[in-house]
């Protein structure tokens, strides 16, 4: 279902070019019970964004998520959005070099989720943030400096971080209320005293770690995805982690010992894929050891031990 204004796909309401859309289906967009996605790729229209504040975001705030792009030229200024003060979610796309600055997102004291992807200067200064007092979700596509971390601390009420080249040490108190970590190049080991409350880990080509031996200690973690830690020889005891359900090793060529997974044995969810393992190495991984196994990925380095292994499961149901 379309019209020239919006697009609806997939359970989202899409206006595709916010600045074009009519003041009529502007103010209809209070109407619309799914979530919704508002284009923008120029300066802002002030009368649709001031409606846009007072009309739609007073009871649908939750939904909206205002998502800025550009390309060609540098137009973004947060400052233009001031009176956004019921704004939650915000998402910028920027291509163009020269973005550098997030002044202005003071302003949006109800901001609960902002995303920054693609190209922006690195030492762009996030201490603006220290008023969005509510933000619980905050994705930077950027290798973080010192003070990047020390301004990332005073976000106290952070549930989801999706960052690259974190170091946790720099990390001045602790984010108890982080549950999902996504990170590129973690630089230390440390996430279980600055982060301990964890539940889900993803943690991407993060060749500075030698051992993952932290992840005992996340007794909370329901899902760990590791990928690309080629210092990696063994994986850790998970007997303390007895809500872990989903566990992906992926890429991991320096694996040497994965046997510890053994412990835990309250997996749902396993996948072992384009790690240098042979079938030696997974003689513990039989059906009697994961009672409630659902989903088993496991790729071997070569196809006849990934069918030799397959067949202790094949009386076992898998859902995959």
């Amino acid at each position: 279902m379309k019209n020239s204004e919006i697009w609806f796909s997939k359970g989202i309401a899409i206006v595709k070019n916010f600045n074009e859309i009519d003041i009529d289906s502007l103010q209809r967009l209070k109407d619309i019970k799914m979530p919704i996605r508002a284009l923008l790729d120029n300066i802002p229209n002030q009368e649709k964004i001031s409606i846009l504040n007072n009309e739609v975001l007073t009871d649908n705030a939750s939904m909206f998520t205002l998502v800025l792009s550009s390309k060609n030229t540098n137009w973004i200024n947060l400052l233009d959005f001031q009176c956004l003060t019921h704004i939650q979610n915000i998402e910028i796309h920027n291509t163009t070099l020269g973005f550098n600055s997030i002044e202005g997102v003071q302003n949006f004291r109800n901001l609960k989720s902002f995303k920054l992807l693609h190209f922006y200067e690195k030492e762009m200064d996030l201490k603006p943030f220290s008023l969005c007092e509510n933000l619980e979700t905050l994705v930077l596509d950027i290798a973080l400096t010192k003070s990047h971390h020390e301004d990332i601390s005073n976000l106290k009420k952070l549930k989801t971080l999706k960052v690259r080249k974190l170091k946790t040490a720099y990390i001045t108190r602790e984010l108890s209320n982080i549950e999902f970590l996504e990170v590129y190049n973690l630089q230390d080991t440390f996430l279980n005293c600055k982060m301990p409350n964890l539940k889900n880990l993803r943690v991407y080509n993060s060749n500075s770690l030698e051992n993952v031996n932290f992840l005992s200690s996340l007794n909370n973690l329901e899902w760990i995805f590791l990928y690309g830690l080629n210092k990696v020889v063994n994986l850790p005891d998970f007997t303390n982690l007895s809500v872990l359900k989903q566990v992906t090793i992926q890429n991991m060529k320096g694996l040497k010992d994965i046997s510890s997974l053994e412990t835990a044995k309250q997996l749902t969810t396993l996948c072992l894929r384009n790690n240098m393992t042979d079938l030696s190495m997974l003689s513990w991984l039989k059906p009697e050891n994961f009672p409630f196994l659902k989903n088993l990925i496991v790729e071997l380095k070569c196809k006849k031990e990934t069918e030799m292994f397959y067949e202790r499961f094949k009386n076992v149901k898998l859902e995959n």
